[in-house]
């Protein structure tokens, strides 16, 4: 999606860092040839009752994380908030779906109006998600951090947002949360006044909390945002304009290790990318090495789309791919040592009509294929595609096996924003819908196997 003010915009994919994976079945070969997975037999062993009512404001509480057994049928998690009609509230629903099967599990999830935020863990057992409250049923916090594990057992709460202005009805301020591949930190980025950037650490085992960033601007010109983490300590944390015309952002790297100044002074520049009226990705290498970056100047005639390649950690960087014309690149991810996987926008013979298409690339650049490439109109309109909004760990839109892939598909057909969810297959042919509402919302959290 087109950057905008402090949410999560930039469409990114995970990092290296080591990564045990508690499943019965075989890791991916290409998580294991990079060293991000190992290979665990978990048995399940029963979850003890946990609190889901809220913690003690400004505390969090230790997570209770008992394993599950896992089975061998790919399935993605997704979410779905409903709003049925003529009524004054909403219900959020957390979901999984059978690849094998066609089956769809509903995860007990037991209140609020709405799930956002929601990510799979690196190990496949749990789901990680901020529940939205009502502010009739509770007037003192806004929001929930929850977990929950796969099999639905499990339900708890460990932080709650607390409620700043009188009546409203979402978060006094975003949100984002990230959760590191060792399952061991969560960082909470929160959003306040317009005013004030907070990146807090969470310790996922005693609940500790520790403030990473706090950082306010007056002016409301500028925020910081956290994008993803780079490995279990270190995170990409972006400076971001608040309003339009968006300035071009600058990307740091925070580590939570050595980190001693929560006024910023101890983070380390990594890039400048443009803001205005473009696309961009960032996303490093499975090996933690490189960060790649791709953007696409939407006001350029015609489109101009570039890729290019840095250390990590910041230095000399090299365009690897670069395509003016019909195709404006809108998302990316590293999903494999071998394989940059794409949304891309185009306009055949450069005329006003957008259409999508889904493209693979080899990290050096070469082997462009086109998996899907849409030539046709939904209901008289053209849609969005986009990928996991909330996280961009290979397994946000990409099958644990490697073999297929997920995204969202929004058109508006007259009055109605109608929203599909699709999985399509690495060996092409036409992606299939799995869900789809025109009231709510849909959204892809992470695929798992059951």
């Amino acid at each position: 999606m087109r950057t905008q003010r402090l949410k999560p915009f930039l469409l990114l994919s995970l990092l290296g860092g080591l990564v045990t994976l508690l499943s019965a079945c075989s890791s991916p070969t290409w998580l294991l040839a990079n060293n991000i997975a190992s290979t665990t037999t978990a048995q399940t062993v029963a979850m003890p009752m946990a609190s889901t009512s809220c913690p003690l404001d400004g505390t969090a509480r230790a997570a209770v994380m008992k394993p599950i057994k896992l089975g061998s049928h790919q399935n993605v998690v997704y979410v779905y908030n409903e709003i049925p009609l003529n009524t004054s509230t909403a219900f959020p629903h957390l979901k999984r779906y059978d690849v094998v099967t066609g089956q769809k599990t509903e995860l007990p999830v037991t209140e609020g109006l709405s799930i956002e935020h929601a990510q799979v863990s690196a190990d496949g057992q749990w789901v990680l998600f901020v529940t939205m409250l009502d502010p009739r049923v509770d007037r003192v916090h806004a929001a929930k951090l929850q977990l929950i594990r796969m099999d639905g057992q499990g339900l708890q709460t460990l932080y709650c947002f607390p409620v700043t202005k009188p009546s409203q009805l979402a978060p006094s301020s975003p949100i984002n949360v990230q959760w590191s591949t060792d399952q061991k930190s969560i960082l909470i980025d929160v959003d306040s006044n317009d005013t004030t950037s907070t990146i807090t650490l969470l310790d996922v085992a005693t609940g500790k909390l520790h403030t990473e960033l706090n950082i306010t601007d007056n002016t409301m010109s500028y925020g910081y945002q956290l994008l993803k983490w780079l490995d279990t300590t270190r995170a990409y944390i972006a400076k971001v304009g608040r309003s339009a015309p968006l300035p071009p952002a600058t990307l740091y790297l925070l580590d939570t290790a050595k980190n001693h100044d929560i006024h910023g002074g101890d983070l380390k520049q990594i890039l400048t990318y443009p803001q205005r009226f473009s696309f961009v990705s960032l996303d490093n290498s499975l090996d933690g090495k490189q960060l790649f970056e791709s953007d696409c100047l939407t006001v350029a005639n015609p489109f101009d789309s570039t890729i290019s390649v840095g250390p990590a950690t910041g230095g000399t960087r090299n365009t690897i791919y670069h395509q003016a014309g019909t195709t404006c690149i809108t998302s990316m991810r590293v999903v494999s040592p071998s394989r940059l996987f794409m949304l891309v926008q185009y306009t055949p013979n450069q005329l006003n009509t957008i259409f999508n298409q889904v493209w693979t690339l080899k990290p050096d650049g070469s082997g462009r294929v086109v998996l899907v490439n849409q030539n046709t109109k939904v209901g008289g309109d053209r849609e969005n595609w986009s990928l996991s909004p909330y996280t961009q760990f290979p397994w946000s839109n990409v099958s644990r096996d490697g073999t297929l892939y997920s995204f969202e598909a929004q058109a508006f057909i007259g009055n109605t924003n109608h929203q599909t969810l699709r999985i399509g297959s690495f060996n092409g042919g036409t992606p299939k819908e799995f869900a789809f509402t025109d009231r709510g919302s849909v959204a892809i959290v992470g695929w798992t196997t059951m």
